[in-house]
């Protein structure tokens, strides 16, 4: 169990930036869009996508760890809690966009729900931890 733990907390530690790379790249495609007046885009969309998958690959890791700790801490409950509605923010985004008739009004929804979701997952990162594991 701890070789589990141990390659889960390593994981979850990298992924996390690989998380944060794809929302602020989601978030500029989005306001350069809104700002250009582009239409909506197949790399817009894959955008969206990698940053809703990626925070669903986070958040398995971060259950395999929450269950292998067994621990109530108020830290740990405050970051599950953060990043729960940071994917459900990052998701219902994504169904609005899609949604959505064509034209830059998608480019607003995805800045709003990008948005909102980078400034949870910021918050709810635990800073104190270390930036890299290994």
């Amino acid at each position: 169990m701890a070789g589990m733990y141990q390659v889960a907390i390593v994981a979850h530690s990298w992924v996390r930036w690989l998380v944060l790379i794809a929302g602020l790249v989601a978030l500029a495609r989005a306001i350069s869009g809104m700002q250009g007046r582009r239409p909506w885009t197949s790399a817009d969309d894959r955008g969206t996508f990698l940053f809703a998958i990626g925070l669903d690959v986070q958040t398995l890791l971060g259950l395999l760890i929450y269950a292998s700790l067994a621990t109530s801490t108020r830290r740990v409950i405050e970051h599950v809690a953060g990043m729960a509605v940071a994917l459900m923010l990052a998701h219902v985004g994504r169904v609005r966009i899609r949604r959505s008739p064509a034209g830059d009004g998608r480019h607003r929804l995805a800045t709003i729900f990008i948005g909102l979701s980078l400034l949870v997952i910021l918050f709810s990162i635990p800073w104190a931890a270390p930036l890299f594991r290994a």
